[in-house]
């Protein structure tokens, strides 16, 4: 890995990065960042929690004529919890360099506060297509002289619908800009549109080869739609999942599932496009915080999220589109830590995740779901192991000996109390199984079997 004393960078940055507590560039660090300072266009194309916002964001500051009070560099993001993100690591960055202003723009945001800050010029415009095109349109927003232009997740924005949005605003700055480009997916329609606006751009990549494979076990569990339920419950239990991002494909879906399992003891919550910002805000941050452990969510809404640590990932409803499979898998298993990603197929999904495998190089293996004998075997495992982790002795044990006695157990045989703690232990590990459940493929239709 490249220090970062060697990549030719102003004292201003490297005080900030050395207050960030980083000295080693990340791999799409050490590439992009050479890269981009000689002026060339790049596609870039990492891992998500793998450094790319410092690694366009660290070049295009030092781009930046302080004196100037123009918008100098612009950032493309496809939601507003993206644009946030981006424009905290801008601001951790130019914490040495004040002069430099920083403006987030979003929807869902008072469109007056914008409109007075962009009466003060800003130095780096960070925002959702939509809203940056609604400034272009209101004249409040200039871009004749923008020096880089940074599309972050292109491909996700391009998904959103968002591409003669992104053609206007590319059109509305300078054709000497420099262009850059970091997305997860090289789609045919992406390249189309950066053929036409990136001059000769060079591809980095630090994305191996079955890369996401080895860090993230990924399942797929063939059954009946009716038998999501009981088979989420099961795996949440039987892989003792802390953090679980899950996903549904409609905001409505999305409730029900959020307070069903509310209902049966889980910590969850909901979070969809059709929610008050300011409780998806509240919701995002108790997930954050980890005093929500399950997050439910439609595609739109988790664009952008970014949590570390995150245990799983689970499609409760299979994407509709191939490339959102990688979008979602994505979140977990980052900078080599393992995770999972654990999807749910009814019927024919079963050919469209072989396809998404394919297409993708990925290793999807067809799992099974735990039998409740299965979650009680595991829980006895990992009973037994704190047990043997434990180091006890007599004397530290006396305070719980004396606790014991004044459960007044009388006229209970005392070998029965250990295996009814242990009763009440699994009874409350292991929640509200349906022991009788078979889980078995949907049977094809009378027509599907026709044809």
């Amino acid at each position: 890995m490249t220090n970062f004393k060697e990549l030719n960078l102003s004292n201003e940055i490297l005080q900030a990065l050395d207050e960030m507590e980083f000295s080693l560039a990340s791999p799409i660090q050490s590439k992009a960042i050479p890269i981009l300072q000689t002026g060339k266009d790049i596609i870039g194309q990492a891992e998500t929690g793998t450094g790319k916002t410092a690694a366009f964001a660290i070049p295009s500051i030092q781009l930046i004529d302080p004196s100037s009070l123009s918008t100098q560099i612009l950032v493309l993001c496809p939601t507003r919890e993206l644009v946030i993100q981006v424009a905290g690591e801008f601001t951790k960055l130019t914490k040495f360099i004040p002069e430099i202003k920083i403006l987030p723009i979003y929807g869902g945001q008072n469109i007056s506060i914008q409109l007075k800050a962009l009466k003060g010029q800003a130095h780096v415009v960070i925002g959702t297509a939509g809203r940056i095109l609604d400034h272009l349109r209101r004249n409040t927003l200039k871009l004749d002289k923008v020096k880089m232009v940074i599309l972050d997740e292109a491909d996700q924005m391009l998904d959103m619908g968002f591409r003669e949005d992104i053609e206007v605003i590319l059109e509305a700055t300078p054709k000497n800009r420099q262009t850059v480009m970091f997305t997860a997916t090289l789609a045919k329609d992406l390249m189309r549109l950066m053929e036409q606006h990136q001059k000769s751009p060079e591809h980095i990549s630090t994305m191996s080869s079955n890369q996401q494979s080895r860090q993230i076990k990924q399942f797929y569990y063939n059954i009946k739609g009716s038998q999501k339920h009981e088979a989420l419950k099961r795996l949440l239990q039987f892989h003792q999942i802390k953090s679980a991002l899950i996903f549904c494909n409609t905001k409505v879906k999305v409730d029900e599932l959020a307070k069903d399992l509310v209902q049966e003891n889980f910590s969850t919550a909901a979070i969809h496009g059709d929610m008050d910002q300011r409780k998806r805000d509240k919701v995002m941050e108790e997930f954050k915080d980890g005093s929500v452990e399950i997050l439910v969510a439609t595609d739109v809404a988790a664009r952008g999220i970014d949590v570390d640590n995150l245990s799983a990932v689970i499609n409760y409803d299979l994407p509709r589109f191939d490339q959102d499979y990688v979008h979602r898998i994505g979140r977990t298993g980052r900078a080599g830590k393992e995770g999972f990603a654990l999807t749910f197929i009814v019927g024919k999904e079963l050919d469209h995740i072989q396809r998404i495998a394919r297409k993708n190089n990925l290793d999807i293996q067809a799992g099974t779901v735990p039998s409740a004998k299965d979650l009680e075997v595991k829980q006895i495992e990992t009973i037994r192991d704190s047990v043997h982790k434990v180091n006890f002795d007599e004397k530290s044990l006396a305070k719980y000996k004396q606790l014991l006695s004044q459960l007044d157990l009388e006229g209970k045989d005392p070998e029965l109390v250990p295996l009814i703690l242990l009763k009440l232990v699994l009874d409350d590990k292991i929640k509200n199984v349906e022991d009788r459940v078979e889980f078995k493929p949907e049977e094809p239709s009378s027509r599907e079997r026709v044809s």
